[in-house]
């Protein structure tokens, strides 16, 4: 270990990693990503405990943002039901393995939960038809904005219909791979949520280790080879 990483104080080193995922989580969410954060950290709580104030502070804003967050519509019990699903499952597996790694417990957690939501879609007919709607739906709704901020920073101008239309390919593209935003950005959700989660319970800034010791099962890379042949062959809601 070099000079320079021994007189950093560990307590400047784990926030960047955190801040990372956190950028992530916002750049692919198509759901609330406060959601994908306040319900893991609350997962976490209720099953490890933990006595500091400033965890059990974070964890009556959670439930705030859980019961009153975003608007009531369709997607506002499907964001919160997945994660539940992956929060749940990430704290029960991390009471399980606890000293497995993070990316280990994650890469589970996401598994089980999208095993339990199949199980869900493939018992209730035209389940799943709603929720891609759903997701369609509020996608649409946020080009409006967009829009509108553009014609605020623009003077009153309006957008040129190539941009427009752009924007809505964007959208109708977001849609079809949805369930893989979602993945990556529960993912990156957990990760953070770990990392508030020891350091507010413990004071330790260390809860997620280095990028360099990242490590997945090599053979997860035919599920993406999988997901891009459905999408190049268009098996609709496959």
């Amino acid at each position: 270990m070099s000079a320079d990483v021994k007189s950093t104080p560990p307590s400047t080193r784990g926030w960047p990693r955190a801040a990372a995922l956190l950028g992530i989580m916002l750049a692919t969410s198509v759901v609330q990503p406060s959601i994908l954060l306040g319900v893991p950290l609350l997962a976490l709580v209720v099953t490890l405990g933990g006595r500091r104030a400033s965890l059990w502070a974070a964890s009556f804003l959670a439930i705030l943002v859980i019961v009153t967050g975003g608007p009531r519509d369709g997607v506002w019990y499907v964001e919160r039901g997945w994660a539940l699903l992956a929060g749940g499952c990430f704290a029960a597996f991390t009471l399980r393995r606890p000293d497995a790694s993070f990316s280990e417990r994650a890469l589970a957690s996401l598994a089980g939960a999208g095993v339990l939501a199949s199980a869900f879609l493939a018992a209730n007919s035209g389940a799943w038809s709603s929720v891609s709607w759903s997701i369609k739906d509020r996608g649409g709704s946020g080009g409006g904005p967009a829009m509108a901020a553009w014609r605020v920073l623009g003077g009153g101008e309006a957008l040129p219909p190539s941009m427009v239309s752009g924007i809505y390919r964007g959208v109708e593209a977001q849609s079809a791979v949805f369930p893989a935003l979602l993945g990556i950005a529960s993912m990156a959700g957990l990760g953070v949520a770990w990392w508030l989660y020891v350091r507010l319970s413990s004071g330790d800034d260390q809860g997620l280790g280095p990028l360099r010791e990242f490590r997945f099962n090599d053979h997860l890379v035919w599920l993406f080879i999988g997901g891009v042949m459905l999408l190049v062959l268009g098996w609709g809601d496959a």
